[in-house]
């Protein structure tokens, strides 16, 4: 009966492996098909270590990370990169049985024709409020829903206000709200939880729309023609 049952058992975890193999494989082929059709270059892997070639906050989290399903090329003239992102966080039970925590994210990296300070923009939550009385505290702006849904760090707390003008602030607050933003030097990046190939484009208009959203401030003052 013990064995009946440890071939039943290894049976079962096979079969888990092998849709979980087949569910990767067709997840591969419809990104591939959909940036083939979209002018993308398309990379199974992160040839380029995306994770390393940018100075995101978003990049450091974890104790490993990587990339796959690699998207690189322009969106409605819009430089971009959008890729399969994951990271996991290593915890040691009391029996020293070490275990892996993954976290998987869909992320889009775009260029700004600007040099910014480090600015983050998460949901507000019971993480981030802790953060607050530990660390550099959220900004507060005149918006009460933007300011309940929101967590805004920024040591540049004068460019903070000059980026999240009215105008991005009622635009975050829309569709795009969902996802998280960080911008740091030349690139931003924005976030959510891993989506699939059909709402690609939905992660690259928001990537577009938030280009479209930076004030005429931020270009005047922080543009690369002003620099």
């Amino acid at each position: 009966m013990f064995a009946l049952l440890f071939v039943l058992a290894i049976a079962a975890m096979g079969a888990i492996a092998y849709l979980q193999w087949q569910a990767k494989v067709k997840r591969r082929e419809a990104i591939h098909e959909w940036a083939f059709k979209n002018g993308l270059e398309y990379t199974a892997v992160d040839n380029v270590g995306l994770p390393q070639s940018y100075d995101f906050g978003l990049f450091r989290k974890g104790d490993g990370r990587g990339c796959e399903n690699v998207l690189q090329g322009a969106w409605k003239g819009v430089p971009v990169i959008e890729a399969d992102y994951w990271y996991y966080t290593t915890s040691t039970d009391s029996e020293g049985r070490r275990s892996r925590d993954y976290t998987r994210l869909s992320v889009a990296i775009f260029q700004l024709d600007a040099f910014v300070p480090d600015l983050r923009i998460e949901h507000e939550n019971v993480f981030t409020r802790l953060a607050d009385h530990v660390g550099l505290r959220d900004i507060e702006f005149e918006s009460d829903e933007f300011n309940r849904r929101f967590n805004v760090k920024c040591a540049d707390r004068e460019f903070a206000f000059k980026l999240l003008d009215a105008r991005m602030m009622q635009w975050l607050l829309g569709p795009s709200g969902a996802l998280c933003f960080e911008v740091n030097g030349a690139h931003g990046v924005l976030y959510c939880d891993r989506i699939g190939a059909e709402r690609v484009p939905e992660l690259l208009d928001s990537a577009k729309g938030f280009v479209d959203h930076v004030p005429k401030l931020v270009w005047n003052e922080y543009g690369k023609a002003a620099s």
